[in-house]
């Protein structure tokens, strides 16, 4: 067993763990300059008055929501739109969340699945680091409390529904 750990079995493994590392590094750098655009462009250019976003058949809506949906009430009016904004935002911050915590999920999994035992000794140590790094998911939370995750965004709905019910009958 000490012998695997001071010499490689096959270097093709090693070859394709590095193209791998090297595509998934340029694919991380793309997706950084793309979130950057998109902030660059979102969220500073309309605070300048620049319209970045052409409208097209949109009747009698004054206030524009993050994500295009239908709604069978009025979001121009003030407490309507402020609600189902942050809800629209909660959604898309949760969805977002949800989807780095199954990437570093995966990437826990591959790690596991890869044969590491048959690493130069260095690079097997610092490999076992990162499973053990990788075990617990990066995931966004809402300040150090909770995970943000579409999990979390479905026990607080379902909460609020009861509480809201429980409002109901109440005064009803």
């Amino acid at each position: 067993m000490a012998e695997d750990w001071m010499a490689f079995k096959l270097d093709g493994e090693r070859d394709v763990m590095i193209k791998r590392a090297q595509t998934a590094r340029l694919i991380m750098m793309i997706g950084y300059v793309l979130v950057v655009i998109m902030i660059l462009t979102v969220i500073t250019l309309p605070c300048f008055g620049i319209q970045i976003i052409y409208v097209t058949n949109i009747t009698g809506v004054r206030k524009l929501l993050p994500l295009k949906t239908y709604n069978f009430y009025s979001t121009d009016k003030s407490p309507q739109f402020e609600l189902t904004f942050f809800i629209h935002s909660l959604t898309a911050l949760l969805g977002a969340g949800e989807f780095v915590m199954d990437q570093c999920n995966a990437i826990y999994r591959v790690m596991c699945d890869l044969k590491w035992y048959k690493l130069e000794s260095k690079n097997a140590r610092n490999f076992i680091v990162l499973i053990m790094r990788a075990k617990r998911p990066f995931h966004f939370t809402a300040g150090k409390i909770f995970p943000l995750t579409m999990v979390t965004f479905c026990s607080i709905l379902k909460s609020l529904i009861n509480y809201a019910s429980f409002l109901l009958t109440k005064h009803g």
